[in-house]
Parts: structure tokens; sequence; C-alpha cells
């Protein structure tokens, strides 16, 4: 998958679908995903034309399952360094600056670094039986700054 088809972006009518297409990976962010995040926001900032931000996902039952781990993994195994040096905004801090309003779309469920990018957003919404977590108080993960 290339980059530009980690996280899609479609404008229509003054609105901006940014979805996560990591299905496979019960969209977990990469780096590359990330890092396709990040620059998407600058692109909506930018956009005269774009209203508001809808951030949603491709349809496999999570919204995003957070950092990927196995890639996490990998880096570490095989390049010897943390994943987070990899991404521009390992803690999604480009997302809160975007000067649109940012809706974030949910089904399923979320952890992590997806819960991260749903707070991150003006207004969270769920479907019936989204559900909701945060790991890293019960197994010291990274948190948030």
């Amino acid at each position: 998958m290339s980059e530009a088809e980690t996280v899609l972006n479609e404008v229509h009518d003054g609105i901006a679908t940014v979805k996560i297409n990591r299905p496979e990976m019960r969209n977990a962010l990469s780096s590359v995903a990330a890092n396709r995040l990040h620059d998407l926001w600058g692109e909506v900032d930018a956009d005269k034309n774009v209203r508001v931000a809808i951030l949603t996902l491709a349809d496999c039952g999570t919204f995003c399952a957070g950092l990927d781990l196995r890639e996490a993994l990998r880096v570490k195994k095989e390049e010897g360094v943390d994943i987070v040096t990899k991404m521009k905004d390992p803690f999604h801090g480009r997302q809160c600056r975007v000067a649109k309003p940012i809706i974030a779309a949910m089904t399923g469920h979320l952890i992590a670094g997806g819960m991260m990018l749903s707070l991150n957003s003006d207004l969270p919404v769920g479907l019936k039986g989204t559900q909701a977590g945060i790991a890293e108080t019960r197994i010291a993960g990274r948190g948030s700054p």
C-alpha cells in the first residue's frame, strides 16, 4: 500500500473526509500513516474550500487500534530506535491546531492512539456500541503530552 493510500482525503461540498485506511491492521497507525495524517491536517487547514473535516475509518470494526505495535517492534529490533523517531508528530498535536472543526466519526472500538485521535477532535461521535479506552494507565505506555 502506498503512503497516500494509508490515510485518504476526499473533499466534497466543503467537507474533507479523512479516512484511516489500514483495515488489515485494524487501522493501527504505522509511521507512514501517522506522517500522512500529519500532512493531511496541513492540507485541510490550507484548503479554503474546506469548512469541516470528518475523521473516519476503513470499515473493519476498529476506528483505530493506536500505534502499529508490530512495526514498532520491528523498527526497534532492526534499527535499534523507537518508532516515534520516525514520526513527524507522534502525539497528534497538529490535529489540535487545525483551524476548522474536526468530527471524529467512530464505530467499533478504539484504544490508545485511536483514543487520542478522538480526544483531539472537536466533536467525537461514536455509533451505538462504540467502545474506547486508554491502556496506558494499566500497562505504563507512553501516555499523552
